[in-house]
């Protein structure tokens, strides 16, 4: 029962103060990746369990891809009267891709022992997962305007088919038979349940951190603060511009294309900064400075439709320092892991950055429901980033944190394995874990 168009002689759309399952129509993309982000923080500690502790990585693997594809196959039917099943297919896509990468980023460290080659490796996929995201924009931007598509509804079921045919033809190939079938990296300790050995793992491996490397502890807690900020930031602007800026489906697709486009030279400048200016810590904090003062400046200097040139000057700057802040935190997240920890501790970098990402949009949700301006609220996120630098600044000495972790190799998961054996009624058969040349995979 809301307006969807302006009164005569105006330009916006009147509030909306009607209510979809009890909550505000702005609220449904901020409350969806609320239940997102939590679901994704209980689920991927037991995906890295099974990861772990189980031989069904590919076969775990496959059955993600299809159902992926068929829910990607579904969302295409999108309309008026078919919105609610597919936003629910949407959130099972949502918490099913952050598990999938889980699965990709267990093979990582296989493909090469080589440290220098791996880091080339993973800067190239991060370069070539952020070109296939511009792609993607650039060409519904280009389809939709050739066809003189100016319907949302329609543009996103051309997104959802170009998504469906993207995915199910270059997922074939990795899936069917380049990842390879892979033992369990470790046995289930007897008397353990794979339902809760992800968890106990998470909870040792943070106590593990905590007394020994308090540079890494500081720089995981900054990584929840601003990469769980950065996670949930593009819905609360895709909701801002949508709710307050009246931006179209064209206008948005031009404005986080800007962002994509914007992130990679901010890769380059991280690099450029911590080989000429600063550490990767004051890289890192310069960087979420930058998030800090744009974030601010839009939620004051955006305030009515009509402002699309400031929204794009403004998504230039949220892409440099999203590109400069992703780059600078992998070369800590390198650096500040001890010797032979590296596959383990990355996968709880990755747990780190989504662990908060519920939080800023359940905040902007609590008070666009009690009709607290969406620009105050959209300048709240700049406390999050505030608080990731106090993190950054709390790691300390630079080069002490990098010799802590380098003095200290194995130390983290040797203690753990200990904790571990524990647990066990008989001692394992086999050769041990310091015979073995094997890399051991993410545990979560």
């Amino acid at each position: 029962g809301c307006e969807t168009d302006p009164p005569p002689g105006e330009v916006k759309v009147p509030e909306c103060n009607g209510r979809v399952y009890g909550i505000k129509p702005s609220s449904l993309l901020t409350t969806y990746t609320i239940v997102i982000g939590l679901s994704c923080a209980c689920f991927m500690p037991l995906l890295g369990a099974i990861v772990d502790y189980t031989p069904h990585r590919r076969l775990l693997g496959r059955i993600s891809v299809v159902i992926f594809c068929i829910g990607l196959f579904l969302s295409i039917f999108l309309s008026e009267n078919t919105w609610f099943m597919v936003a629910i297919v949407q959130f099972f896509l949502g918490v099913l891709g952050w598990g999938m990468l889980l699965l990709s980023y267990a093979y990582l460290p296989e493909l090469t022992d080589d440290e220098q080659r791996l880091n080339k490796y993973t800067a190239n996929f991060t370069v070539l997962q952020f070109a296939t995201m511009v792609v993607f924009l650039i060409l519904i931007v280009a389809i939709t305007t050739v066809a003189g598509i100016d319907d949302d509804i329609a543009t996103a079921r051309i997104g959802a088919g170009i998504c469906f045919l993207s995915c199910t033809l270059l997922w074939i190939a990795p899936w069917g038979w380049l990842y390879k079938r892979r033992d369990a990296a470790h046995e289930l300790p007897e008397g353990s349940s794979i339902w809760t050995q992800g968890f106990k793992q998470v909870a040792r491996t943070a106590t593990m951190i905590y007394s020994k490397l308090p540079a890494l502890k500081w720089f995981y807690l900054a990584v929840s603060f601003g990469d769980g900020t950065i996670v949930s930031l593009g819905t609360i602007i895709l909701t801002f511009l949508t709710d307050t800026l009246q931006f179209s489906a064209m206008e948005n697709g031009i404005t986080f294309l800007i962002l994509l486009v914007a992130s990679v030279p901010g890769g380059v400048l991280a690099s450029f900064f911590v080989a000429h200016i600063g550490t990767p810590i004051f890289s890192s904090i310069v960087a979420t400075l930058l998030l800090t003062t744009t974030t601010i400046l839009g939620a004051v200097l955006l305030s009515r439709p009509g402002q699309q040139l400031l929204v794009y000057g403004l998504s230039v700057g949220w892409g440099l320092a999203t590109g400069w802040k992703f780059s600078s935190d992998k070369v800590m997240a390198s650096l500040f892991i001890p010797k032979g920890q590296a596959t383990e501790l990355m996968g709880l970098y990755l747990f780190a950055a989504q662990s908060l990402s519920w939080l800023p949009p359940l905040v902007f949700s609590v008070l666009n429901e009690v009709g607290v301006s969406q620009r105050f609220s959209m300048g709240c996120l700049g406390i999050y980033f505030l608080l990731a630098i106090a993190c950054y600044l709390m790691i300390g000495d630079y080069r002490q944190g990098v010799e802590a972790a380098q003095s200290s190799p194995g130390e983290t998961s040797s203690t753990i394995r200990e904790e571990e054996d524990k647990d066990r009624r008989y001692p394992t058969e086999g050769p041990s874990s310091s015979d073995s040349n094997e890399i051991e995979l993410p545990v979560l």
